[in-house]
């Protein structure tokens, strides 16, 4: 794997122990304090009434069906909830930047580097990578995201990504360095699809989820084998709805997320559970607080949402972008698991990290216009300069580490 590093900012000493890290000026200045813990407030409490409305009502119904409205009014109301705790700001009018994405240019045949072992035995597997792109069109700092398959594929995958060609991203004219994601697939023509005996074994499931036999679900989830990336994507998604019943949110998340990893027209689940599982994942990022996450599954969810919400989530989309530029405080819990490394999109360009138990040791920002790698340092807020354009955040530590993003 690529373990290439370009890390602009050195560490360097620090005058107080809780500061602000700017940097693009490279300066350290007193940092604010911040509440530790959000106050209740009337929309708070009228929010966990309605919920709890939504679960009586929708307590009947069939589990594998779209509960769109409840779901949708959950997610507009955990947003209203949180924008009335705060005033919101006057808005500002700035000239827009005129940005090109990099484009694809070629890469080596993916045929060529399928691992032989795996190719003989017709195994199949996915790989998602963000990669830096160089100003000269070249791939750096490539990081595996997620896979199926095992780690041969994850090997081969980068293989292909280092040497993938690019037109540059370009800043007025001018090529810079930029960020993107990839999903690369190693499968045959007799790899593809569900097969017969896995849709049988889903719909068994399906039934017993919908029923609330848990011990029938306990026992025949996990004979239910993914051979391929499609049926990963149904096992991925039939997870989810153990874990909506039985399990937990940031397991129903992880879940979701998985499903439709890479895949933003559907490719690998059927159109109904493709639209729901984006609405579910979006709903969840919502009431997590990770709203970076939730305006990314927002570009996925729009062609496919019905369109008696279209105008819901669009509201809930806009009071999202309206707490981005308030004085508001958002907190995302979250935890790395056992690839080392925990991914995000950030909400605003000012964040720090508070690690409640475990270590981390780096935090790589994959942003649109730069690429930044620095040590962690507890009691720092990092500002990063609004010319990086939209930043991805990748936090590398111990597995189970649990800290809070702060933004």
């Amino acid at each position: 794997m690529s373990n290439i590093k370009q890390s602009l900012y050195p560490p360097r000493p620090l005058p107080c122990r809780t500061c602000t890290r700017a940097f693009d000026e490279g300066s350290y200045v007193p940092a604010q304090a911040q509440p530790k813990h959000l106050p209740n407030s009337p929309a708070r409490v009228r929010l966990t009434l309605l919920l709890m409305e939504s679960v009586v009502g929708m307590k009947n119904k069939n589990v594998a069906g779209c509960a769109w409205v409840a779901i949708t009014s959950f997610a507009l109301l955990s947003v209203r909830a949180q924008a009335a705790e705060s005033d919101t700001s006057p808005t500002v009018s700035v000239p827009v930047e005129v940005f090109q994405d990099p484009r694809f240019l070629s890469a080596p045949s993916v045929e060529f580097y399928y691992p032989r072992k795996e190719k003989r035995e017709r195994k199949a597997g996915w790989i998602v990578v963000n990669m830096m792109v160089s100003p000269q069109g070249k791939t750096y700092e490539v990081s595996v995201l997620d896979s199926f398959g095992g780690p041969a594929f994850e090997d081969a995958a980068v293989k292909v990504a280092d040497l993938m060609k690019w037109h540059p991203a370009t800043s007025g004219g001018a090529p810079i360095d930029s960020s993107v994601t990839v999903k690369i697939v190693f499968d045959q023509p007799d790899t593809r699809g569900v097969s017969p005996s896995f849709q049988s074994a889903y719909h068994e499931l399906i039934k017993a989820i919908g029923t609330g036999d848990r011990a029938r679900v306990d026992a025949a989830l996990p004979t239910l084998n993914a051979q391929n990336p499609y049926e990963d994507a149904v096992r991925s998604f039939v997870q989810s709805l153990y874990d909506e019943k039985w399990g937990t949110e940031a397991r129903q998340l992880a879940d979701l997320r998985r499903a439709v990893v890479g895949d933003s027209e559907g490719k690998y689940l059927p159109a109904p559970l493709f639209a729901r599982a984006l609405l579910s994942k979006f709903s969840l990022e919502v009431k997590s607080a990770d709203y970076g996450s939730a305006l990314s599954s927002w570009k996925d969810l729009k062609p496919v949402a019905p369109a008696d919400l279209q105008s819901q989530l669009r509201q809930t989309v806009d009071e999202i972008e309206a707490m981005r530029s308030s004085g508001k405080v958002v907190r995302t819990s979250a935890s790395i698991g056992d690839r080392l490394s925990w991914y995000s999109g950030l909400f605003r360009n000012s964040f720090s990290l508070s690690v409640s138990a475990g270590k981390v040791s780096e935090i790589k920002l994959r942003c649109k216009k730069k690429y930044i790698s620095f040590k962690y340092q507890p009691d720092i807020q990092y500002t990063i300069s609004p010319n990086a354009g939209e930043c991805g955040i990748q936090v590398l530590g111990d597995k189970g580490t649990t800290f809070e993003l702060v933004q």
